[in-house]
């Protein structure tokens, strides 16, 4: 199924959040749009890379033909929502991945640099 395609990134703007909203927000109106079955809100939470891939009739297709797919993963989404952790993601020009995280409001290397903490 392409419901991956579908949820794949989920921390874009939105018409009702705005960029320094939580990330809970995000995922509260994606859900909600998959559920009410609305293509355009939940198109509109996804990140710029994916909309330049799909353009929106085929999300609505995908909407359409996986819609029983899509509710269960809305549900499962839901129930995992507050194991959400805030993270950042840099890739260096050797192709070293930088990974951050959040912790009690302060961004923190994770696993440090070339494995060396």
């Amino acid at each position: 199924m392409r419901w991956a395609t579908l949820i794949g990134v989920l921390l874009g703007g939105c018409a009702t959040a705005t960029a320094l909203d939580p990330p809970e927000d995000t995922l509260r109106a994606y859900t909600a749009a998959l559920r009410a079955n609305d293509p355009g809100s939940a198109y509109a939470l996804l990140d710029d890379e994916t909309r330049s891939r799909v353009p929106i009739e085929a999300f609505r297709e995908q909407m359409t033909e996986n819609r029983a797919e899509l509710l269960e993963r809305a549900t499962e989404l839901q129930s995992h929502m507050s194991e959400l952790a805030p993270r950042a993601v840099m890739t260096l020009e050797s192709g070293e991945i930088v990974n951050l995280v959040l912790e009690e409001g302060e961004w923190r290397v994770e696993g440090g640099v070339l494995d060396a903490p």
